[in-house]
């Protein structure tokens, strides 16, 4: 009984350790997804290396390039998609996500701030086309139409002239 429960723990050990992944097998994975040319999971495996051991300078030296390069793919993809309202809005969303995500571990002062301007512009133009489109929905009565285009006109930009009244209406009128 002893023997067994002493090789119940060595097992029980040996799946714990092979489950465990260290900062080197992570870095080690971002170099492959890099290689791939897959940069969003590359920067994600050397975060993880990063938050493991903070002060290799290899793993600081990857993030800093696949990193970087990250976010001039993501930003050229934003200023490609220029004249498309709507693709430029969440293409530009996108790289403000990677960019406030890479904040901690590259510099990326020459992104912020950068792109707001023409940022603002398109979106300002797409959320009123949305908004003219989602009033004229509701008046051809298509309120699940309009509930979906609402819905995204308050999650990108909260307290929208009456983009909340209009939700409210868009639930509440067809149930009558």
């Amino acid at each position: 009984m002893k023997f067994m429960n002493i090789r119940l723990l060595l097992l029980l050990c040996g799946l714990i350790l092979t489950s465990c992944h260290g900062a080197k097998y992570h870095y080690k994975q971002g170099n492959k997804f890099a290689e791939a040319h897959m940069l969003k999971p590359a920067v994600t495996e050397y975060k993880k290396a990063l938050d493991k051991k903070p002060e290799k300078v290899n793993f600081l030296i990857a993030m800093e390039h696949r990193g970087s390069a990250l976010l001039e793919e993501l930003y050229t993809n934003y200023r490609f998609a220029d004249g498309n309202d709507s693709l430029s809005v969440y293409k530009f969303l996108e790289a403000a996500k990677w960019t406030t995500y890479l904040k901690k571990y590259i510099s990326v002062d020459r992104y912020e701030g950068f792109y707001e301007v023409d940022y603002q512009q398109q979106l300002s133009s797409y959320i009123n086309a949305v908004y003219k489109r989602s009033k004229l929905l509701i008046r051809s009565r298509s309120f699940d139409k309009a509930q979906i285009r609402l819905i995204e006109l308050e999650t990108l930009k909260p307290g929208f002239r009456d983009v909340k009244e209009l939700l409210t209406f868009s639930e509440v009128e067809p149930i009558y």
